[in-house]
């Protein structure tokens, strides 16, 4: 059979790697690939809650004229939602700069090649 017309030319997402760019299965449920999941995970979600805490905070200073307490609270609520992201990003700056590879699915790759005498692909 074939496919059904799809006339917006929209394609549909296979996986949510396609979506989003990194995996979030478990593959074997090695401690590795649930710290790695956990992590993206928590990076995902917490960019998503940032996202919408400054979008309230819109809402907020925008309803700033019928109650002028809004305003106030508004910046309070996006200088924290800010504070959010630059963690978060900030989190993975440093784990990304001090090695790479505890951003990878096999932290302690490293370790055995240098136990078994052979360099880290």
């Amino acid at each position: 059979m074939y496919p059904p017309p799809n006339p917006l030319g929209v394609q549909a997402v296979n996986n949510a790697t396609d979506f989003i760019g990194k995996s979030f299965d478990f593959g074997s449920g090695s401690i590795p690939d649930i710290l790695q999941a956990f992590f993206y995970m928590a990076l995902s979600v917490g960019a998503i809650l940032a996202v919408i805490r400054i979008s309230w905070a819109g809402y907020l200073y925008v309803t700033g004229d019928i109650k002028p307490e809004n305003k106030s609270k508004a910046k309070e609520v996006l200088q924290d939602a800010i504070l959010g992201l630059i963690i978060l990003l900030s989190v993975w700056a440093v784990l990304n700069t001090i090695n790479p590879d505890i951003l990878n699915k096999d932290p302690f790759r490293s370790l055995k090649s240098m136990s078994s005498g052979t360099a880290a692909p």
